[in-house]
Order: structure tokens, then sequence, then C-alpha cells
């Protein structure tokens, strides 16, 4: 997802709709990795 949302080529190209599911890919992702950080954390104390 976020190789995709950097390629200029395939935002020019690519229909909105796709964009946006990568993108909103892109947020579970990211959200997903804070949370393993996070217990990851507790885990250490």
């Amino acid at each position: 997802s976020k190789k995709m949302l950097s390629n200029e080529r395939f935002l020019a190209k690519a229909p909105e709709s796709k964009i946006a599911e990568e993108k909103e890919k892109q947020r579970k992702y990211e959200q997903t990795y804070a949370q393993v950080c996070e217990r990851l954390a507790q885990i250490e104390k």
C-alpha cells in the first residue's frame, strides 16, 4: 500500500476508489503496527 501510494504513476492513473482503498489499508496497517508496538512495550516492562 505504502509503495503504491508513493508511486506518482499509480496515483495519476488509478481510479479514486482504488486510491481510497489503498489509503484505508495503509491506515489499518499503521494502526495495527502501533498496537503491536504498544503491547511489546508492556511486555518488556
